[in-house]
């Protein structure tokens, strides 16, 4: 696994013993959360640390995906769900990418009824250089959409 030859301690975190589902396109899903999770891996130097928590709560599930890593300025947080946007510090450290990914994030999450948050510095930051990034998906259990190519999808 990619996160093994980089040393990055990777763990999971569910709070609920029985399953949970929300109501999604599983490819659409799936490409979202690989998107989230392809990210912590390209912005996490070896050693870091990756931590995705699953919160079921009463009508909606929340999917927090955090690392250690290269952190997002403030100031150009809302910026990286716009087409083509690459932080700064992802430019200047030369790490490759198209700048497309996080607006297909945010466009799928929407097209589900959720939302996505972004917090930098994240609460597994280690310091200035490394401050970290948190995503927070926010789903409903039960989606509503138009869309009749669903399936229940367990998170």
């Amino acid at each position: 696994m990619l996160f093994v030859a980089k040393k990055i301690r990777f763990s999971t975190w569910i709070n609920s013993e029985e399953d949970i589902f929300i109501e999604a396109e599983r490819k659409l899903l799936k490409l979202c959360l690989s998107n989230l999770i392809s990210n912590t891996h390209k912005y996490t130097e070896k050693g870091g640390r990756v931590e995705i928590h699953i919160k079921d709560e009463e009508e909606k599930v929340v999917v927090e995906i955090a690392d250690s890593g290269i952190g997002i300025p403030e100031k150009e947080q809302k910026k990286i769900f716009q087409d083509f946007y690459r932080s700064s510090i992802s430019k200047k450290k030369g790490i490759e990418g198209t700048g497309l990914g996080m607006s297909v994030v945010l466009h799928i999450i929407r097209q589900f009824k959720g939302a996505i948050d972004v917090v930098s510095p994240s609460q597994l930051g280690d310091d200035a250089e490394h401050p970290g990034t948190a995503f927070f998906i926010t789903l409903p259990k039960k989606y509503s959409g138009e869309e009749q190519d669903t399936d229940e999808v367990p998170v």
